[in-house]
């Protein structure tokens, strides 16, 4: 049991050590930052960039009817930069149900990234499946997780 102890306290001790080492501000690091989308300026004339849309009509396969998808609400987006195209995952409700609204998710994208065209039909939303009593009628959540 004591050879087992010993290990453990060496094997505990490399590893407080990496990452102590891992840890440890690199001088030689760059403030040069190759990951972002720089540099941003907000944009007051396009804001919000995504708003509601009470034109949009969606068959709801759970209710076998078509819904205003977007009506009561658009919110919670999430981007994704692919090549020159800016997409974004976004939340939208409709007014119907004992939540006062189903959310599904859409998607939105833009060449700007200021102007973005809506894809008309949601591209996630709760189904006639075995998912649809986690997601009935509340539907699918945030986008950004």
């Amino acid at each position: 049991m004591n050879t087992i102890n010993s290990f453990m306290k060496i094997i505990l001790s490399v590893i407080v050590i990496a990452v102590f080492v891992s840890c440890k501000p690199s001088e030689e690091k760059s403030n040069e930052v190759t990951w972002a989308l720089l540099p941003f300026e907000k944009a007051d004339q396009v804001n919000p960039i995504l708003s509601l849309d009470t034109t949009s009509k969606f068959l709801c396969p759970v209710r076998n009817s078509i819904v205003q998808w977007e009506e009561k609400d658009v919110f919670n987006p999430a981007a994704v930069v692919r090549n020159d195209t800016v997409f974004l995952l976004f939340r939208a409700e409709d007014s119907i149900g004992k939540f006062a609204g189903t959310s599904r998710i859409g998607i939105a994208w833009s060449t700007d990234g200021l102007h973005f065209t809506k894809h008309p039909v949601p591209v996630l939303y709760p189904d006639n499946d075995f998912s649809k009593i986690y997601e009935w009628e509340g539907g699918c959540e945030d986008p950004r997780r």
